[in-house]
């Protein structure tokens, strides 16, 4: 009885999906390949090669509107290379909702927050000079501020910023 080795160019048996996100959540694409010899991976974004993303699994644990865009992989072994099917990774803004009417007198507004994340809320009584108002910590749920002041002024402007970690 003989055994049969089958070598050859590597084959994709399962692509990278699409994801869609929230800006600061989890983002993972996952291949499926097989080869003989043993496979190498190498992630792409937008054609260009990604230095360090050498597994069948890309993870980040902060996604970011920058690294939105068309995610591919290069699977290769001795015999040749082929390459995934792009799949899109869209980064959405995060979720602002401002309730109908002041509570209690004061202006509420809420924001999604992803785990392990920092956010700095700023006001503005003009939309030109921005002012820190308060450091938010996210732990991955709705986060509500009331601002008490919101009655000094005319007109007051808020913005959520949300800085890589």
């Amino acid at each position: 009885m003989a055994n049969v080795t089958v070598m050859g160019v590597p084959v994709i048996t399962n692509q990278p999906a699409a994801l869609t996100v929230t800006v600061g959540h989890a983002a993972s694409f996952v291949v499926g390949a097989t080869g003989w010899p043993a496979v190498a991976y190498q992630w792409q974004l937008n054609g260009g090669a990604m230095p360090g993303a050498t597994n069948a699994l890309l993870t980040f644990s902060s996604a970011f509107a920058e690294g939105a865009g068309f995610y591919a992989v290069a699977v290769t072994n001795i015999y040749g290379c082929v390459t995934s099917v792009p799949a899109l990774l869209t980064v959405l803004p995060l979720a602002i909702s401002i309730p109908a009417g002041p509570f209690n007198g004061h202006f509420q507004l809420m924001f999604d927050t992803a785990a392990g994340l920092s956010y700095e809320v700023r006001y503005s009584t003009n939309l030109v000079d921005w002012y820190p108002w308060l450091d938010a910590f996210g732990s991955g749920q709705p986060f509500t501020l009331s601002d008490p002041n919101s009655g000094d002024s005319t007109q007051r402007f808020f913005r959520v910023v949300l800085t890589p970690p």
